[in-house]
């Protein structure tokens, strides 16, 4: 339960909480002072102590304005932050991470937050709203230092969207009107939705709403809710929203004994969409308690199938369970959760550890070479502290949400220790007793230096790892879109930060506006310092057919670095060509770099070739792409019995012939880790090269700006999907040379005859 409690004059305050508490989470709020966390859970081996000295920290002021569509200042509207739950910095006991801060514009539009850390400062985002207009996106921090500029010096400015009044009638299946209607634009799930009631005639104005494709749900007494999208616009047509009489779905929620679970919590999932992405997922509020017997009712459902999710205490928790209402019981069967405990030792005395974290992950499987990576969580609750050299853990979700769960691997880290990680725990597992003992290891404390030799106060350090996916942004790593828990951690306000021993580090990277180095472990054991240098730049222009084009949409990443392990932030890293062809990006690091073209297709896009170029610190680099490539065209033949339909989905590239693997490799993941690992195969991956064709509708095949080389065509074809499968009809493919000289022209490639694919073993 919440409490608010107020320290007196002279600081001090008497907390009182329950002797049987499993957490214990204080926060200091007041304006001038930095909000600071206090977190203890006992159940964890952590003493809550009978007296605590606080020292709350000044803080950062940060402010700016609220404006409309046409710029006019808006009071009122609500302006709230937050910061990222990032457990590999936040520490316990003290530490300053907050769970949004919000405040109000005054009759000018102006606002004031003067409660933050200054170490929360650059992972910061939030948002404006007001119920009578549009609220803007969130703005983050950390993507761009001018918007940490204005906020620190109180002038962002927030623009509200202009609103529209949704209009419509909600009626029975006979078309009688239905008073007293609750209706909703949006998502029930988000704080930008808009309700109101329709009146005696069936009629409702909804102001406050936002313009395009919206979900609209009626719901009332006696009726199941029902759920349309609306494009909605200015003078659209009234929406007609049709109540008709619902099923009813009943659950039974039990154990793997066929037991009845009491206070077991069933939610009906009307947020995540699943596939196909045309299905309207009716908005309902659906989240009971079982009864004594194990049971939930939903009377007048909706006549859809419902995704449900299950869980209970001292049970895993089960999702994508999909049900129909149709007044028959379905039994929901929860597994009992697995129960993981143990010590944790030093390994040269034997002596218990005191304090120590425990990072939950699971394992990621390389489709290629078969190896195993685990990736470790970024959300707080499934990073552990203990102290006293024991744990023990009941695990009651995934640490990977979904319906299946792959099992868990844990990842013991302690100061002065090299970490251990476990073997792959199933989830079916039951009782697990995990003994460990741990390696003393020397910490490094390690200075970073801006370029003019200063210390870089609270700059990013990213810890480089096979599968860390780090993403790098502009001036640094966002710490709102971290992908792998424990990767990332910051500097101090004297530029200096702890490098834990960890044999899975291959690099240390600093960023930060000023600047970006980096260096391994191996060599900051030596000389404790990481130096930065100054950002790079790129100037590009893109050509086709002699001619400068602009819309051309390119990728950026690293060319001797796997993606799994570093990569650039996907907002950052995407760039198109201006109307002069012209592509410009600054605060790019040093080393050698690709820009790599990319196709949109449905529902995302595919990568194209690659251009490799080298970044200087604090120099600008100039390149030209498409000056010297061909046009590659073929045409297509189909097998009798076999014609081209309309709803086929076709895919055609022109790439670097991949090296022949041999069938017994397929299937060895040892084998084909070696092969992975061969001069060949790391040649390959470094040079191959990759350029998107597109396939017409008399089957004519083209690909744009192909450089010189050997290449295969490929075409690949698959039906139109009516699950989450994808079925393959038909493959094709043929060598070509594009020459080197001339360096352009049109080269046809011939025709390509497409067989039917061989069945799916």
């Amino acid at each position: 339960k919440n409490k608010q409690f107020v320290s007196d004059r002279f600081g001090e305050v008497d907390v009182d909480y329950p002797t049987n508490i499993s957490e214990l989470e204080l926060t200091t709020r007041k304006d001038g002072f930095a909000d600071t966390q206090l977190l203890w859970r006992p159940p964890n081996g952590e003493v809550i102590p009978t007296n605590y000295v606080l020292r709350v920290d000044w803080p950062v002021a940060i402010g700016g304005t609220v404006v409309d569509a046409d710029g006019k200042p808006v009071a009122g509207a609500k302006v709230g932050w937050n910061n990222p739950d990032d457990p590999s910095i936040v520490k316990t006991p003290q530490n300053h991470h907050f769970q949004w801060i919000e405040t109000t514009t005054d009759d000018s539009g102006k606002w004031r937050i003067n409660r933050m850390a200054e170490e929360t400062i650059p992972t910061i985002y939030g948002s404006a709203s007001h119920s009578n207009y549009v609220a803007t996106g969130l703005v983050f921090a950390g993507r761009d230092p001018a918007v940490e500029k204005q906020l620190r010096d109180g002038t962002h400015v927030f623009h509200l969207g202009r609103a529209l009044t949704v209009r419509g009638i909600v009626v029975d299946g006979a078309g009688n009107p239905v008073a007293d209607a609750n209706v909703m634009v949006g998502y029930m799930s988000t704080s930008e939705k808009r309700t109101g009631k329709s009146q005696g005639d069936g009629t409702f104005e909804i102001a406050g709403c936002q313009p395009g494709k919206q979900m609209v749900t009626a719901e009332a007494k006696g009726f199941a809710a029902t759920t349309v999208e609306a494009d909605l616009a200015e003078n659209a047509e009234p929406i007609r929203l049709v109540l008709t009489a619902g099923k009813t779905l009943r659950l039974r929620v039990v154990d793997s004994n066929g037991t009845p679970i009491p206070g077991a919590r069933v939610w009906y999932d009307c947020i995540n969409q699943r596939y196909p992405e045309t299905n309207i997922l009716v908005q309902v509020d659906f989240t009971p308690t079982t009864d004594k017997d194990g049971r939930a009712v939903l009377t007048n459902a909706p006549d859809v199938e419902m995704n449900m999710t299950a869980y209970a205490t001292g049970f895993l928790r089960t999702s994508d369970i999909m049900v129909r209402p149709d007044n028959e019981e379905h039994l929901i069967t929860l597994q009992t959760a697995l129960v993981v405990h143990g010590t944790v030792c030093d390994q040269t005395t034997g002596e218990r550890i005191p304090k120590f974290r425990i990072a939950q992950g699971w394992p990621v499987v390389n489709p290629i070479t078969h190896t195993t990576n685990a990736n470790w969580s970024t959300i707080g609750r499934f990073w552990l502290d203990y102290s006293g050299g024991a744990y023990s853990h009941t695990f009651e979700e995934g640490v990977l949400g979904g319906p299946n769960n792959p099992g868990y691997i844990l990842k013991f880290i302690a100061d002065g220790y090299t970490p251990f990680v476990s073997r792959v725990i199933a989830a079916d597992e039951g009782d697990v007793e995990l003994n460990v003992t741990m390696h003393p290891a020397a910490v490094t404390t390690v200075s970073v230096n801006r370029p003019d030799g200063r210390p870089a106060a609270l700059a990013d350090i990213g810890l480089a790892f096979p599968g860390a996916k780090l993403a790098l942004g502009r001036g640094g790593f966002p710490h709102e879109n971290v992908q792998v828990g424990g990767t990332l951690l910051r500097t101090d306000a004297g530029g200096s930060f702890v490098l834990q021993p960890d044999a899975a580090i291959i690099k240390v990277i600093a960023a930060s506006p000023d600047g970006y180095g980096e260096a391994t472990p191996a060599a900051l054991a030596v000389n404790p310092v990481i130096q930065m240098q100054p950002w790079g730049r790129l100037e590009a222009t893109v050509f086709s057919g002699g001619k400068p084009v602009g819309g051309r949409e390119y990728g950026l990443a690293f060319a001797d670095v796997p993606t799994e392990t570093m990569g650039f932030e996907f907002d950052s890293s995407r760039v198109t060509s201006d109307a002069q062809g012209k592509i410009v990006v600054d605060l790019l690091p040093p080393g050698r770099l690709n820009l790599i073209r990319h196709y949109p297709i449905d529902h995302g896009w595919s990568d194209g070739n690659k251009t490799p170029f080298d970044i200087k610190p604090g120099e600008t680099t100039t390149i030209s792409l498409g000056t010297s490539n061909y046009t590659v065209t073929a045409h297509v033949t189909w097998p009798a019995g076999l014609e081209r339909k309309p709803d086929w989905q076709i895919s055609a590239a022109v790439h670097t012939p991949t090296p022949a693997i041999p069938p017994e490799v397929m299937t060895n993941p040892a084998a084909m880790k070696e092969l992975m690992a061969t001069e060949e195969f790391k040649t390959f991956q470094k040079n191959a090269r990759q350029f998107q064709a597109t396939i017409n509708t008399d089957d004519t095949i083209s690909a744009e700006e192909v450089a010189p080389g050997d290449y295969e065509l490929g075409i690949y074809v698959f039906s139109h999907p009516t699950d989450n499968s994808f079925k393959q009809i038909a493959l094709g493919s043929m060598k070509l040379t594009v020459p080197a000289d001339p360096p352009s022209g049109n080269l046809d490639a011939g025709t390509v005859e497409m067989k039917a694919a061989p069945p799916m073993q």
